[in-house]
């Protein structure tokens, strides 16, 4: 049987560790994305801009904490969807499914700067993309993959060889409520006392399912790293 582990809140996670640093408030963030235009519900064209990081949790006591499976399988890639970035030429205004949205217009820099001044937790990989909504067994998932962290994003900035890394999909769906399926393969680097031992576990998974709502920035929680998503209706749907 597992041993009780505190699991910090969202607000814990925003909140800076470093002496003299303001926390960073959750309903902060809401307020900030609340002028952003609601499209109805019931709207066929609705697009959204999906926004995520994932980030470690450095304390090694959380390793300790569980009984980790050797193997921990593989997430299926069947029908996943490569995010790609804009092609040369096109427009700015050009929106595609599965594009991967500009670093500068993503949303949560507060959020993962936050993240960064803290002492327990480290963002490894800050992405988002557009996506239609379409009903659940319809929606295709999208690939997350360590070559999204190449190219100047977080997992770069890290120094030595190894970095933490995610494979899988995130898949979102609409009806009455937005559905987010996760199914992420974290890779732990191995510390120089693991790698000599090769008895520690440096592959682990996360597979959950979560209703939520557009503008709510929801925590999707593993004893060893974690997701923060965000998702936001576009302005104007593009056109088919």
């Amino acid at each position: 049987m597992s041993e009780q582990r505190s699991t910090p809140t969202a607000s814990e996670i925003l909140r800076p560790t470093s002496a003299g640093a303001r926390p960073l408030a959750v309903f902060a963030l809401a307020a900030m994305f609340a002028a952003m235009l609601a499209i109805p519900a019931s709207a066929s064209d609705r697009w959204f801009t999906v926004e995520i990081i994932v980030f470690d949790d450095l304390q090694d006591e959380n390793l300790d904490a569980e009984h980790w499976p050797v193997d921990p399988g593989e997430p299926s890639l069947q029908d996943a969807v490569e995010l790609t970035r804009s092609h040369g030429g096109e427009p700015d205004e050009t929106v595609r499914a599965f594009q991967l949205v500009n670093r500068a217009d993503l949303s949560l820099h507060d959020v993962r700067n936050a993240l960064r001044r803290s002492a327990r937790y480290r963002p490894f990989l800050h992405v988002g993309w557009r996506l239609p909504g379409l009903p659940h067994g319809v929606a295709r998932p999208a690939h997350v993959s360590p070559r999204l962290g190449n190219s100047g994003t977080d997992a770069a900035e890290h120094d030595g060889v190894e970095h933490p890394a995610v494979q899988g999909t995130v898949t979102v769906s609409l009806a009455r409520y937005l559905q987010v399926d996760v199914d992420l393969l974290y890779r732990r680097p191995e510390s120089g006392e693991d790698a000599a031992s090769n008895t520690a576990p440096t592959r682990f998974r996360l597979v959950s399912e979560r209703r939520m709502r557009s503008r709510e920035l929801h925590y999707i929680d593993h004893p060893l790293f974690g997701v923060l998503i965000l998702i936001t209706p576009l302005r104007n749907a593009p056109e088919a």
